[in-house]
């Protein structure tokens, strides 16, 4: 791995964040691998020393259960839904379309929301095995703030999130990490 050592180090989790040029990577590798770490309940932190090197330590817990077996689909096939439902959050229509006929196609029942508000007041009325959501989202309530109290409404229910956004696409903002309200 190599992690450029600069003043803005302590960004290297956000989102987006690269001290890239832009059209050379969106900087989306780090806030992966600490939403898996901190999701598995373990903990990653970065540790560099100018002139000595850079060190990335992951700590994750001891499994308490085997694994289970993993689902095979026959060769060239798609592993098929078996009608649970999935909430998908996307603010842009032709996306979510696509992905809702997707989704759709594989066997899943699809309800399909513009944004998290829409997402919240849907979850409060209906089960869902699944919140698929775009990772950024316009509105007061982050796509993070969304999967909180998709939990708190649905305990049982799985957050996925997902980005469209190509390697040329900047941001200024940090709606994943903003403060929760």
């Amino acid at each position: 791995m190599c992690l450029t050592i600069c003043t803005t180090s302590e960004h290297a989790f956000e989102p987006f964040f690269t001290t890239k040029s832009e059209g050379h990577g969106t900087g989306l590798g780090l806030s992966q691998v600490f939403g898996f770490v901190t999701q598995s309940r373990g903990h990653v932190r970065i540790e560099s020393v100018v002139g000595k090197g850079t060190t990335v330590r992951l700590d994750l817990p001891k499994a308490t259960e085997a694994a289970a077996p993993p689902v095979v689909a026959a060769e060239g096939e798609a592993p098929r839904g078996a009608g649970e439902t999935i909430l998908i959050v996307e603010d842009d229509a032709d996306v979510r379309a696509a992905v809702a006929a997707m989704v759709s196609d594989l066997g899943y029942g699809v309800i399909e929301a513009d944004g998290p508000e829409q997402a919240l007041c849907i979850l409060a009325e209906q089960p869902v095995a699944l919140v698929f959501s775009d990772v950024v989202m316009p509105g007061p309530i982050t796509s993070r703030q969304l999967a909180e109290r998709a939990r708190a409404l649905q305990p049982r229910a799985k957050v996925l999130f997902t980005s469209g956004y190509t390697q040329n696409r900047s941001t200024t903002t940090d709606s994943w990490t903003r403060a929760s309200s």
